[in-house]
C-alpha cells in the first residue's frame, strides 16, 4: 500500500484560499475531527468555513489550505478519494 503526505498548511500561491480557524458551528467538535473520532452524530447542518483575513487568498482550489490539521477538499477531489479509499472515512460537509 502507498501512502502520500498532503501538506494542507502550505500554499503554493498566496491567492489560494486559506482557512485559519474552524467554523464556529463546530468549534468544540474540531478536536474530535482532528483526533479522528467520529463526529457526524453531533455535526450540525449548514456549516460554513470562512476564509482567513490575515492569510489572504480568495481563489478556491481542490485542496483548501487550513490551520486545523483537517483535509478540506472539493467535491471532485472527494469523489476521487472515495473511489480509491474503500476504508472507513468520515466526510463532513461544509460551505
Amino acid at each position: 500500500m502507498n501512502y502520500y503526505f498532503i501538506n494542507q498548511y502550505k500554499r503554493q500561491d498566496d491567492d489560494y484560499c486559506f482557512i485559519s480557524r474552524p467554523p464556529r458551528e463546530i468549534y468544540l467538535l474540531s478536536s474530535y475531527i482532528m483526533d479522528g473520532t467520529p463526529a457526524i452524530a453531533e455535526y450540525p447542518s449548514n456549516v460554513q468555513a470562512l476564509m482567513s483575513d490575515k492569510r489572504g487568498g480568495r481563489m478556491l482550489t481542490d485542496f483548501i489550505g487550513n490551520g486545523e490539521l483537517c483535509l478540506i477538499v472539493s467535491l471532485a477531489a472527494k469523489t476521487v478519494m472515495e473511489q480509491i479509499n474503500r476504508g472507513p472515512v468520515e466526510y463532513l460537509p461544509l460551505s
